[in-house]
């Protein structure tokens, strides 16, 4: 399937979430993401006490037979156009190290996130709002 034949469902804000949905209603990737007044604090590194409001993205995720579609880097997209509206200047996300992470680091380095302490193996990628709009807009 190639991600034209998907929407996007936005729930109520006091939940972000956008659902990227087939044509016949089934679900195939989700994006969840906090977005705050504050700063983010030390833990994340180079982001740390720049000005807020910020945005963290807690979950995305797509269906195993539906990866490498573009419904990931929609979902991406959906979530930094979302930050931007609310006047985040930068986002960041926290990676799931339970099971191979390999693929899931390189689909956030192509959405435009990096390493936040590059000098440790952390889990904390991130980058400013505009660098991830720029380059995960639709072609």
């Amino acid at each position: 399937m190639k991600v034209e034949q998907f929407k996007l469902v936005h729930r109520p804000l006091t939940d972000p979430v956008a659902l990227a949905e087939t044509a016949d209603g089934r679900a195939v990737g989700v994006v969840r993401a906090d977005f705050r007044p504050e700063p983010f604090n030390e833990r994340f590194g180079e982001l740390a006490g720049l000005p807020g409001p910020r945005c963290l993205v807690n979950q995305i995720a797509v269906l195993p037979t539906e990866r490498r579609s573009g419904i990931g880097r929609l979902l991406m997209h959906e979530t930094a156009q979302e930050a931007h509206r609310r006047r985040c200047t930068n986002m960041a996300l926290i990676v799931d190290w339970s099971t191979s992470t390999a693929e899931r680091v390189a689909f956030f380095k192509q959405c435009g996130l990096r390493s936040l302490v590059p000098t440790r193996d952390d889990d904390l990628y991130g980058a400013d709002v505009e660098t991830v709009l720029r380059v995960t807009a639709p072609v």
